[in-house]
């Protein structure tokens, strides 16, 4: 089945969409405090890995790989791709934006630059150094060598530790939430992004060419195998629609302790 480019165009700007809100909120408040650090620096990281196996294969697309891309590359590859690349430039401007308006806590900001610093070094920047100075062109033993030595790693390693990340970052946020209110994230605009990323982890599940039953496996478990090569693509999605969603639930319930009085947001009795 060829998913329609016309869908997928409109999901692109059903993301922009829904991350617009959010970065708006933040550009007019100034005010990134009750927003995790690790949050939004977990779930960038996993854009930057999507954005960096997809970046891959579409530059090196005659690396045996048709899950991703085809030979030649497809108006549907390029709009894949654009959708990834839209995801990832969406989540750097928040994080950028979300350590700018951190109040007071120059700790987290330099930890969350470092760590996303290393990744980039293992992640994006390899591969634009590759393509500015020419790598693709060029066909030898060495640059197979290299190119395996760079993907292997991240599909069987790396990524499926940034999935785990991106249940990490929930659990911060969660925790945050429950404990202060943030003035740029609200329900609604939550709820939103919620139901976007599970249409985007649907649509994933068409836009992809999965891997036949038959095909040879290095990996002890079949299912790992399938989530190795294609399937952490609508996962990544679903767990962040997902996460989105329980925050709405955190941050409804926070409310509703706030309006009776109760629980962690109750203020100390003879408190001034």
């Amino acid at each position: 089945m060829v998913f329609p480019n016309l869908l997928s165009i409109i999901l692109s700007i059903l993301t922009v969409s829904s991350f617009y809100p959010l970065i708006e909120s933040l550009w007019l408040k100034k005010d990134s405090s009750g927003i995790s650090t690790y949050y939004v620096l977990f779930n960038l990281i996993a854009a930057t890995e999507q954005f960096t196996i997809v970046f891959f294969f579409m530059v090196n697309n005659t690396a045996g790989s048709s899950v991703f891309v085809h030979t030649p590359i497809s108006v549907g590859d390029w709009l894949n791709f654009t959708q990834m690349t839209v995801s990832y430039v969406l989540f750097l401007i928040y994080f950028a934006l979300t350590l700018h308006y951190l109040p007071d806590n120059r700790a987290h900001k330099y930890t969350a630059v470092a760590i996303y610093t290393v990744f980039l070094l293992i992640s994006v920047i390899p591969e634009l150094i590759d393509v500015i100075t020419g790598g693709p062109h060029s066909n030898n033993s060495d640059r197979d060598f290299g190119l395996a030595l760079f993907s292997v790693p991240h599909v069987m390693y790396i990524n499926p530790v940034v999935t785990l990340l991106i249940i990490i970052s929930f659990i911060f946020q969660a925790h945050k939430s429950w404990k202060e209110s943030s003035a740029c994230m609200s329900i609604r605009d939550l709820a939103i992004q919620a139901l976007v990323f599970a249409l985007l982890g649907v649509s994933w599940l068409l836009r992809l060419e999965w891997p036949p039953l038959n095909m040879p496996s290095f990996y002890q478990s079949r299912l790992a195998e399938v989530f190795c090569l294609v399937a952490w693509v609508p996962v990544d999605h679903f767990l962040f629609a997902l996460g989105q969603a329980l925050l709405c639930f955190v941050i409804w319930r926070r409310g509703v302790n706030a309006a009776h009085g109760t629980g962690e947001t109750e203020p100390l009795l003879g408190g001034p």
